[in-house]
């Protein structure tokens, strides 16, 4: 019976040590688990940083057409007045010949 006892005590013992093995190993996971987290969520901060600066720049780009679009339609009626202007100096022009030669 005393070997039956020694047979037990060695096993719990050995059990003993593997609890506290996974246990250390279970501590070691759940640190690496919380950094991993921690990662996690800073990665997370900057991508929302990034999305709000794409927006913001997206913002910026539809404000600029809106406003490249404005200034072209200006720049159609300048040149339209241009063309205007060009062909009633052509007439001026045509019209001061026609008088020196008369």
């Amino acid at each position: 019976m005393a070997k039956k006892a020694d047979s037990i005590k060695k096993q719990k013992s050995l059990l003993a040590e593997a609890l506290s093995d996974i246990e250390r190993v279970i501590s070691g996971l759940r640190k690496q688990k919380n950094n991993v987290e921690k990662q996690l969520e800073a990665v997370k901060r900057r991508v929302e940083k990034i999305e709000d600066e794409e927006n913001r720049l997206r913002e910026r780009l539809a404000a600029l057409n809106e406003e490249e679009a404005a200034l072209n339609e200006k720049k159609a009626g300048f040149e339209e007045k241009m063309g205007k202007l060009d062909r009633k100096m052509s007439k001026v022009e045509e019209i001061e010949g026609r008088m020196r030669i008369a």
